[in-house]
């Protein structure tokens, strides 16, 4: 929400001229929400040595798996008719670019996601600004 207030100011546009859409949420980590990465191996040792096996359909206990956030995209990206902008999470991109670019799924979970660079997505390419 801050990088999209921002957005606005910086191209003086309403800042209620955008859509919400609960398909781009970030990805539930469930029981893992607000742990740091490093404490999860003492946290949750089975849990932690699952996911590493298989990133993308590994579920946190009350979360969603790769497969379960990609799949929520691809329903939104399935209605894109236009050109737009996503203000997004790391796991939102990761799973977004997966689609767009047709990635295998043991490499999505792994995905940069830089923090200071913009990503243009079309039809099977991708462009950093």
């Amino acid at each position: 929400r801050k990088t999209v207030d921002a957005f606005m100011r910086l191209h003086d546009l309403p800042p209620d001229a955008f859509r919400r859409d609960d398909r781009l949420r970030e990805q539930s980590y469930g029981h893992w929400e607000g742990q740091l990465w490093s404490e999860l191996p003492r946290l949750d040792p089975e849990g932690f040595a699952a996911r590493q096996v298989d990133k993308w359909g590994w579920q946190p206990r009350g979360g969603e798996s790769y497969a379960m956030l990609s799949d929520r995209i691809a329903g939104w990206l399935a209605d894109v008719r236009e050109d737009c902008i996503v203000a997004s999470h790391g796991a939102v991109s990761r799973a977004l670019r997966g689609l767009v670019l047709t990635l295998d799924r043991a490499v999505i979970a792994d995905l940069e996601v830089p923090q200071d660079r913009i990503m243009v997505l079309r039809r099977g390419t991708i462009e950093w600004l």
